[in-house]
């Protein structure tokens, strides 16, 4: 079809594309990022022209990039090129804005590791308490990405899954109980998210079903693309960029998870593939788990603490 977004971007795209600028390899590598970014955007923001990227747009585009198990340097090369392709179709004024360097994407430095900084739950009820001031559904995303593991578009998109998550919590008599995630996963994949803190995620589930009933049955108002941009809007102006996105209170959740495994005695390999699994990456990505997720918990195993 001609006019779905990602043709119509494409089209735009592919004017950039065939330009010679660069070897071979730069341009087989532009060639991947742009058409990823692309898709992305289209997918996730409905968006049908360039002129329309903003730097919210970039910076989910970063986090995605990251959240696919990519290096902090190939995502800041992948994001030249595409500041490549802005600036080449005129938008090199969005460029210059601050909130689109690689620090405030959370890319900058060279290693894997200190993509994100795993927020600890003070810092992250004060986002929530921040955010609560502007727009409550985005204090909830905050909360549940914290408590319960969830990406943003996950979060966004679980309002009818509250009540059963609160039913499954309240009924259930495992010490870790496991919510079934399937709205909004990437790639279509479910999974089950492990619950450590019992009371205080029904807490915020509870916060969350009353920001719903009082918004039309969603925690953001609006169509997804909309809502999603919406989230890391609000995020930006509470200070919640770079290493403390959005992205950073999954992170809190995975460090949470792995040293709660560690202190019940369960073996590192045991405790990366549970972590793994919760977080939708499944049991086979545990050495990545531990230096990207649990950058603040890798050597609980080895010093014995």
């Amino acid at each position: 079809m001609t006019d779905t977004p990602y043709y119509l971007l494409m089209q735009q795209a592919r004017k950039v594309l065939a330009l010679r600028d660069g070897a071979r390899l730069t341009r087989k590598a532009r060639r991947y990022a742009i058409k990823r970014a692309v898709s992305f955007l289209a997918k996730k923001f409905h968006l049908t022209n360039l002129k329309q990227v903003r730097s919210v747009h970039l910076q989910a585009l970063a986090g995605d990039f990251l959240d696919d198990g990519n290096s902090i340097r190939s995502v800041q090369n992948y994001m030249a090129h595409i500041r490549f392709l802005l600036r080449k179709s005129g938008r090199g004024q969005l460029l210059k804005h601050p909130t689109v360097s690689n620090f405030s994407l959370g890319i900058s430095g060279g290693n894997r590791g200190g993509v994100r900084e795993p927020l600890e739950e003070p810092a992250m009820a004060e986002f929530a308490r921040q955010a609560g001031d502007l727009e409550s559904g985005v204090a909830s995303v905050i909360e549940l990405g914290y408590f319960v593991g969830l990406r943003v578009q996950e979060a966004v998109m679980c309002s009818h899954d509250l009540a059963n998550w609160e039913s499954t919590l309240r009924q259930s008599k495992l010490e870790l109980p496991e919510l079934r995630v399937s709205r909004g996963a990437k790639g279509g994949r479910l999974r089950q998210a492990v619950i450590i803190d019992v009371p205080k995620t029904l807490d915020a589930i509870g916060r969350a079903r009353e920001v719903a009933a009082s918004t039309g049955g969603f925690l953001i108002p609006g169509e997804l693309p909309q809502a999603i941009a919406r989230v890391y809007s609000i995020c930006s102006r509470i200070g919640m960029t770079g290493a403390q996105s959005p992205h950073a209170a999954r992170y809190g959740y995975c460090c949470c998870l792995i040293r709660h495994l560690h202190g019940k005695g369960w073996t590192e390999r045991e405790a990366l593939a549970k972590a793994a699994n919760a977080l939708g990456h499944g049991a086979q990505r545990t050495d990545w788990v531990r230096t990207v997720y649990g950058q603040t918990v890798r050597d609980l195993w080895r010093r014995g603490g």
